[in-house]
């Protein structure tokens, strides 16, 4: 277990794992501060990650849907600079849809690729998007398509 770097203690409580981290994120049972375990084994990760991880990090990620829609108004509106219009947009791993949300109320032509189900699912169920479930090479997009590519984290 890593120390928590705000008051030193080693007692954490797991919250989800990022399918991209380097490590569960945990939050400290004494301060409350949220971090990263970076040198973590899979092999000490609860059975159910993936579950926990889609749950809690889907309800993290849509409790900041407003902030996050005006950060990327600001990034389409700089796209939009280069391109002199609204186009066509694809969105490379987008997980549950908001960045196309936006573009499309922009009047962006939008289709996005996601290789997590759960994230892919709710994206297409909820919100109606066009994603493909998959990564960019498995989703046989016409080459040269699309206006503009779009790859955030």
């Amino acid at each position: 277990m890593v120390s928590c770097s705000l008051c030193g203690k080693d007692d954490a409580q797991f919250l989800y794992r990022p399918r991209l981290s380097a490590g569960p994120v945990v939050r400290c049972c004494n301060c409350g501060l949220v971090y990263v375990i970076p040198d973590e084994h899979p092999k000490e990760l609860p059975a159910n990650s993936n579950t926990v991880e889609s749950q809690v990090y889907r309800q993290l990620y849509l409790a900041e849907a407003d902030a996050k829609r005006k950060l990327y108004t600001g990034i389409l509106e700089q796209i939009e600079c280069v391109t002199d219009r609204v186009g066509t947009l694809v969105d490379v791993g987008c997980f549950l849809g908001l960045f196309m949300q936006t573009a499309i109320a922009r009047g962006w032509e939008c289709k996005g690729v996601e290789p997590e189900w759960d994230a892919w699912q709710y994206a297409v169920q909820e919100l109606g998007l066009h994603v493909c479930l998959g990564t960019l090479s498995t989703c046989n997009f016409v080459p040269q398509s699309f206006d503009a590519v779009t790859l955030l984290q």
